[in-house]
């Protein structure tokens, strides 16, 4: 414990338990992080049918204490080298384990998050008259989440590759993710 007495010290919790549990503990954090992303998304869905305006409706639910302002920003949706993963190694081994059932929504969550990769694009297209050909388009930031360089499952280079398989003349930019590149030659 010595060595984390300084991040004890200020005010992290210790939590002791034993293999599985902090296994649980990890991947149920991921789930329920990529559950609140999704479900935000969802509603960014309805709103989009509706009128109205998801920023205004997570900005309510979000002083809610129990649900919180933070991760429900709609978006792209979640990408990188975690949440995926987990969530879909959770929902395996829930099924290995006999308890697949309890994870179905896990699923959905999943499919809202790619769902939101292929909405983009339609937007894209819809804003330009319909169609990409020929158009040039900037992807500003390809990261999969802010202040990183981090690309693994990036979400904005799928959806960059989405566009220009519909024809547009694609220019992807990172300053992150440059520098990144740069350093590592």
């Amino acid at each position: 414990l010595q060595v984390y007495a300084s991040v004890l010290d200020g005010g992290t919790p210790l939590v002791v338990t034993d293999l599985p549990t902090a296994e649980l503990v990890k991947v149920s954090a991921n789930a329920f992080l990529a559950t609140k992303i999704s479900f935000i998304n969802a509603i960014a869905e309805i709103c989009e049918m509706t009128g109205a305006d998801v920023v205004k409706v997570a900005d309510a639910i979000g002083y809610d204490p129990r649900i919180g302002r933070s991760f429900l920003d709609a978006g792209l949706g979640f990408g990188g080298g975690c949440l995926p993963k987990d969530i879909r190694a959770f929902i395996a081994r829930a099924g290995e384990i006999g308890a697949g059932q309890s994870l179905l929504f896990l699923h959905e969550v999943d499919a809202i998050n790619l769902r939101r990769r292929e909405r983009v694009a339609e937007i894209a297209a819809e804003l330009v008259g319909g169609t990409l050909i020929g158009r040039k388009v900037a992807v500003l930031g390809v990261a999969f989440k802010p202040h990183s360089e981090d690309v693994r499952d990036s979400h904005a280079l799928n959806v960059a590759g989405r566009l220009q398989l519909q024809g547009a003349h694609v220019a992807v930019y990172d300053t992150l993710v440059a520098e990144y590149l740069r350093n590592t030659r």
